[in-house]
């Protein structure tokens, strides 16, 4: 058995299952986003904490509230996820996207039971019920000492990317099983000169040897991480367990600190079964480690060459009662510490923490910065403050947003660290002038045309506001002056004026109101006039046989072209595992089948191109299949073939999602017996 990463980061998902969750909970963001960065749509958020909500009661367990504190929290950690992600690709040596989480949290006060991570998809059930559902994550979903939380999204090059942080109240912390608390450092932790017996001191002359033949140089041995590794061993074979989180609790950065290792970069290999070097290390030269997609990253080899890293520490060990018998651990530091057989080196100056209270301050406001160094002679501030050894605070007042820089340094170099002070400017509290809506007509029985006019002073203005019989409508962009409102009704009357709002939310009092009568329509659209999809009918929808072409029939007020995905899902019941899984897309009028597990594609093809898409469920036949398309009506026709081993009665469920992300929800469309 072989792993290399604690952390489960989600990958990229592209399902449209059913969004169930009641949307409503009011989303107050605690700070700012950063310049290039927005916040996800609140519905976004408001899903995943209805969605879990839910999946806690299933279990028993009482659903949390939204708290500010907590919220706060899941804001920091939602930036600070975004941008360290940049930097920092899933593999890389020392990754650990959770790095600070705890540390934030004791910063504000917020006390924090655990954290989930996730980025690229913003599905709820998806994240939940399926990137959710290991061990780690649903411990932090299912705490039951927690009874608050903070949910986040935030977009940053076009990528979502979504924090959870669970907490407790200061009533509420306590009453039940503690797991908040951070876990004791170990009692002894092992101290002095460890020794390395004949195969941990193999296994250093083979790894060295082979990193000579990939052109990477030496390790040395770390005392630090030598203690660190020979524990970690000691630990998985007395408790019986192969993870990189020890029985503590902890992850490896935290127990690399507490083994006085508190450097970056680090990386961590683990394997279980044999008692020989030899065999450990070809383990780690040959594991696949696949990504989502199947495809090998070759995880283990690339800490074991990374050219990161300068020094190491081995260690094994036994116990007759345990699942593997044999355990191994090999640490990894770019930082060379204290050297198994050589004197103390010089330790590098480090910066442990440096941050600004508040962060965020109006004009003329303080703001007091506070840092913790160590090993450092000389600690200075740019912006003219000049040499603070001697503290560790210094109270502020910029005149604008402001980056400081604090430089440690001692005789082997010098590290820095920034922080940012945002001063905001002063509130705009006058009101753009009220625009004059110039023109309000049917162009048909599902179109109404608007046009406006706004005064030459409305410099301000960023966008108009459209209301459409006493409900807001939509908003548009402050250079638009006209709209096309497509999701009316034939022979209905509606009222229509206009807002201008500016860049500070300041609104004018609403335009004129212009009554306008849509003429009646030969064929009205569906009744979902906001366009949700709806699910028409399948052809045929009961019978039997081993090939069928089936068509399916889905409608949107909004036009056929509306309609961005359709899921349908043949199996003996609603599941994406074992399933003969597909996704038509509205865009390309492609079709993707998923594979035998439902995580992931076994191809993406367009309809009507020659050739086949195969999982062990069913053969999709492009040449026989098609689309198309008239007026809100979409026809989606597919081409199977069901193996003799995919036999039995079927269920065949559909659902769509509209290119503004409205679902239709799953339904059963029909049902068919494979012979």
């Amino acid at each position: 058995m072989i792993k290399h990463t604690l952390w489960c980061v989600i990958t990229a998902s592209f399902s449209i299952l059913s969004s169930s969750a009641v949307y409503g909970q009011t989303i107050v963001h605690q700070v700012p986003a950063p310049a290039g960065q927005t916040w996800c749509d609140a519905s976004i958020i408001d899903g995943i904490f209805n969605t879990l909500n839910a999946f806690r009661v299933s279990k028993g367990v009482p659903a949390l509230t939204l708290d500010p504190l907590g919220m706060e929290d899941a804001d920091l950690r939602a930036i600070q996820f975004s941008q360290y992600m940049q930097t920092n690709p899933p593999g890389s040596a020392g990754f650990n996207p959770h790095t600070g989480y705890d540390t934030t949290a004791a910063s504000i006060g917020y006390h924090l039971i655990g954290e989930n991570l996730a980025y690229e998809t913003t599905d709820p059930n998806y994240v939940i019920y399926v990137d959710w559902q290991d061990t780690l994550h649903l411990d932090a979903m299912l705490a039951t000492d927690a009874n608050i939380t903070g949910i986040s999204c935030i977009y940053l090059g076009g990528v979502a990317y979504m924090t959870y942080e669970p907490g407790c109240s200061p009533s509420f912390c306590g009453k039940s099983s503690p797991v908040s608390t951070p876990p004791p450092t170990p009692t002894p932790t092992p101290t002095g000169t460890p020794t390395l017996d004949s195969e941990e001191s193999a296994f250093v002359s083979l790894l060295n040897a082979y990193r000579a033949q990939n052109g990477a140089g030496p390790l040395k041995v770390s005392i630090a991480l030598e203690n660190a590794a020979q524990w970690m061993s000691t630990d998985m074979a007395t408790n019986n367990i192969a993870s990189h989180t020890d029985s503590l609790g902890r992850s490896p950065a935290t127990r690399l600190a507490a083994f006085n290792y508190p450097y970056s970069p680090w990386g961590e290999d683990i394997a279980g079964g044999y008692s020989d070097a030899q065999d450990t290390l070809n383990q780690w030269e040959t594991a696949c480690d696949p990504n989502p997609a199947g495809t090998c990253t070759y995880a283990h080899r690339q800490i074991l060459l990374s050219t990161n890293f300068l020094v190491m520490g081995i260690g094994r060990a036994y116990s007759a009662t345990s699942a593997y018998g044999w355990y191994w651990t090999a640490d990894f530091g770019g930082v060379a510490d204290a050297i198994l057989g050589s004197a103390p080196p010089t330790p590098d100056p480090t910066i442990s923490s440096f941050k600004a209270s508040p962060s965020v301050i109006a004009p003329g406001q303080q703001v007091t910065l506070s840092w913790s160094v160590t090993s450092a002679t000389t600690v200075t501030l740019n912006n003219g403050i000049g040499t603070v050894s001697t503290v560790t605070s210094k109270v502020v007042s910029p005149s604008k947003t402001t980056t400081y820089t604090l430089t440690a340094s001692n005789s082997t170099g010098s590290v820095t660290a920034n922080v940012t002070v945002t001063v905001s400017a002063a509130r705009d509290t006058q009101p753009p002038t009220t625009p004059t809506l110039t023109s309000a007509r049917a162009e048909s029985a599902t179109e109404i045309a608007l046009t406006w006019s706004a005064s030459s002073d409305n410099v301000g203005v960023v966008g108009y506001q459209i209301t459409r019989s006493g409900s807001v409508l939509t908003s548009v962009s402050g250079t638009t002056l006209s709209y096309t409102d497509t999701s009316v009704h034939a022979a209905t009357t509606y009222s229509y004026s206009i807002k201008a709002y500016d860049a500070a939310g300041n609104y004018s009092g609403a335009s004129n109101a212009i009554q306008v009568t849509t003429p009646a329509a030969v064929n009205a659209p569906p009744p979902n006039a906001n366009g949700t999809p709806e699910l028409i009918s399948l052809t045929p929808n009961a019978g039997s046989g081993a090939s069928k072409v089936f068509s399916f029939e889905i409608a949107d007020a909004k036009g056929f072209a509306d309609i961005q995905a359709v899921s349908i899902d043949i199996a003996a019941t609603l599941t994406p595992t074992g399933a003969c899984w597909m996704i038509y897309w509205g865009s390309s009028h492609q079709v993707s089948l998923a594979n035998d597990t439902g995580t992931g594609w076994v191809g993406t093809e367009t309809l009507g191109s020659s050739g086949t898409l195969q999982n062990s469920q069913c053969t999709l036949n492009l040449a026989g299949s098609s689309f198309s398309g008239s007026g809100v009506n979409l026809t989606v026709n597919l081409s199977l073939t069901f193996p003799a081993g995919f036999a039995g009665s079927k269920e065949i469920w559909e659902t769509a999602e509209s290119n503004e992300d409205l679902y239709s929800g799953w339904g059963q469309a029909g049902a068919w017996t494979v012979p």
